[in-house]
């Protein structure tokens, strides 16, 4: 039976959707695993929202002292001017 030029190109066209299909299973392997590094690496080494939160909240009260201060001394200079 002779082959048309037709499916010649159909069975290339089907090799190359074939070689398609498992480089995009390779590469879904691969971005997951590396996913699964990022989820990893969040969990152990950066600090949460929750872990954060009180020190927030000190860092936020100093500068609001510090600015407390600040306005305060001004409005002293200025008050005090004859």
């Amino acid at each position: 039976m002779e082959r048309t030029s037709g499916s010649i190109k159909l069975e290339v066209l089907e090799e190359r959707v074939n070689n398609m299909c498992k480089q995009n299973n390779a590469d879904h392997t691969e971005i997951l695993k590396k996913i699964e590094e990022i989820m990893e690496k969040l969990d152990t080494q950066f600090v949460t929202v929750a872990r954060f939160a009180p020190v927030e909240k000190i860092a936020y009260g100093l500068v609001t002292t510090l600015l407390v201060g600040v306005i305060g001394a001004l409005l002293k200079l200025v008050i005090a001017m004859p």
